[in-house]
């Protein structure tokens, strides 16, 4: 029958392109046809092999191990897919899996014992020159942008390209010149494990560490931090600088380093006292807690969004020894009480600070639950003042309203 490829494919459901591909002799058959373009007789000389053919597996010494029913069957006892079986048995490849794969009327030998597992992989363009040869596909695919999948299918002769070119195994001669990297086989050290110097801004050194890991944890600097420093020796951010071992630091920053020095962070008590200074907000988070709650909250302290941080009050600097502090004129609202998930109280706190403390809990998150923003902090409902002793949760969640019930 005579049909535009837009006919074919709504007639029989085969795509357009693998007509074409069938009509230009570059695919013998699409969807169980032979298609021709009119003119182009075909003369019944294309036959192919029954998906049912008997198959044989063969280690690569050439002894026989087992014998399957289809490229199907053999492919599902190890693990591989049927298109790398039929490649091995149609001998477009070597060996798939380790072994050596033939239809029951070609036996093998051994000539492939001495073979060596592996994918290496020539890219030729579409008038057969071959363009270059890669170590296995992974590569392949890096140098040349063509997905992994359509490669594959190239290479073990499913489909005659992919992306734009022809792909097949590499032959012995192709696979002796293939580059070796001269990269070490070394693995490079992760950046966490280089050994690191302290300095100070003027270019005194105060300490050499092991590891950028050790030195965060000595200094409570941030591992991010210092990484920073060694991938940009321009960095001028905190009270040091720091340099891998052997990378001098003399000083030459010490000028563009006094913009960044509002990072130090001073802690006051709430009524105002200077208690400490430390090199960040990390820094400070880890002297005053010992869980691993985030130090977020400090800085929204000295951003303004919150008047004080897990009990205390934080300034950006090196502030002076004492501060005014303005009380708050409602003060009566600064306790709070939490209450499980089924309205049951399960605690009484003086302050925002101090409920924060005691639960592990994010103190900017409890303020954002009693100012009615999120229902919830820390799994538990929060509220001003010395509330009942249950409430019905049913309401809150409801219409966000605080209802005493009775047990």
């Amino acid at each position: 029958m005579e049909y535009t490829l837009k006919d074919a494919f709504l007639e029989t459901g085969t795509s357009q392109s693998e007509i074409s591909l069938s009509a230009l002799h570059k695919k013998k058959f699409a969807n169980g046809f032979v298609w021709r373009y009119e003119g182009d007789e075909y003369e019944g000389n294309l036959t192919r092999k029954s998906g049912k053919e008997i198959v044989y597996q063969y280690n690569k010494e050439g002894d026989f191990l087992r014998e399957f029913e289809s490229t199907a069957a053999a492919a599902k006892s190890v693990n591989l897919t049927t298109a790398s079986i039929f490649a091995c048995v149609s001998k477009a490849v070597k060996t798939s899996g380790d072994y050596v794969w033939r239809y029951k009327d070609q036996p093998y030998y051994g000539e492939f014992k001495g073979h060596k597992k592996g994918l290496e992989v020539t890219q030729l363009d579409t008038n057969g020159n071959v363009l270059a040869t890669f170590r296995n596909v992974t590569d392949a695919c890096k140098a040349t942008g063509v997905a992994e999948t359509s490669l594959r299918s190239s290479y073990y002769g499913i489909r005659p390209t992919a992306g734009g070119y022809v792909w097949r195994p590499a032959t012995d001669d192709e696979i002796t010149k293939i580059p070796i990297k001269t990269t070490s086989l070394m693995k490079k050290p992760r950046p966490d494990s280089i050994a690191v110097c302290q300095y100070t801004k003027e270019g005194k050194k105060v300490a050499t560490f092991n590891s950028i890991a050790e030195a965060a944890t000595a200094t409570g600097v941030g591992t991010s931090t210092i990484r920073v420093f060694i991938k940009k020796p321009q960095h001028v951010n905190g009270m040091y600088i720091w340099r891998k071992e052997g990378d001098i630091y003399r000083g030459e920053l010490k000028d563009t380093f006094l913009k960044s020095e509002a990072r130090i962070i001073t802690q006051y008590d709430l009524k105002g006292n200077k208690i400490a200074i430390y090199p960040s907000g990390y820094a400070a988070r880890k002297a005053i807690s010992s869980s691993n709650n985030s130090h977020s909250s400090i800085f929204s302290a000295l951003k303004g969004e919150l008047k004080s941080a897990y009990g205390f009050i934080w300034q950006y600097g090196d502030g002076p020894e004492k501060i005014e502090v303005k009380q708050k004129e409602n003060s009566r609202r600064k306790s709070v009480s939490c209450y499980d998930l089924e309205g049951n109280k399960k605690g009484f706190y003086k302050s925002l600070g101090e409920a924060a403390r005691l639960n592990n809990s994010y103190y900017l998150g409890i303020s954002y639950v009693v100012n009615g923003k999120v229902k919830t902090a820390s799994e538990l409902i929060w509220i001003y003042g010395d509330g009942p002793e249950k409430i019905d949760t049913d309401i809150y969640f409801l219409k966000g309203e605080i209802k005493a019930i009775s047990k």
